[in-house]
């Protein structure tokens, strides 16, 4: 509760008032843990809607995708004669896919 009045004491508030309005958000344990996650961890609480799995998939498609963007270089040009310095080519080619995939 200490740390809790701190922060609302740098956020401007007196320390009576500060006090006072921790205690009694305190009262609701539920409420409290919540507005320490917000205020003195800086963590969100997750909604209701929030689906793990879904977010998982949707994280692990675009590294696939993503992923293998750079990859097309030396799968698409690799039969391609591009002279001596073919590896090179390839990987500055793979350099730049990869940067553009930053931007993306």
């Amino acid at each position: 509760i200490q740390e809790m009045i701190e922060i609302f004491e740098e956020k401007g508030l007196s320390h009576e008032d500060a006090t006072t309005a921790i205690l009694a958000m305190s009262k609701n344990k539920e409420f409290f843990v919540d507005l320490m996650m917000a205020f003195e961890l800086e963590l969100e609480v997750p909604s209701e809607d929030d689906n793990p799995y879904f977010d998982g998939l949707v994280t692990f498609c675009s590294f696939v995708c993503f992923g293998f963007v750079p990859l097309l270089g030396y799968v698409v040009l690799y039969s391609i004669d591009l002279g001596d310095d073919k590896v090179t080519i390839l990987f500055i080619i793979a350099c730049c896919l990869t940067g553009l995939m930053l931007f993306v």
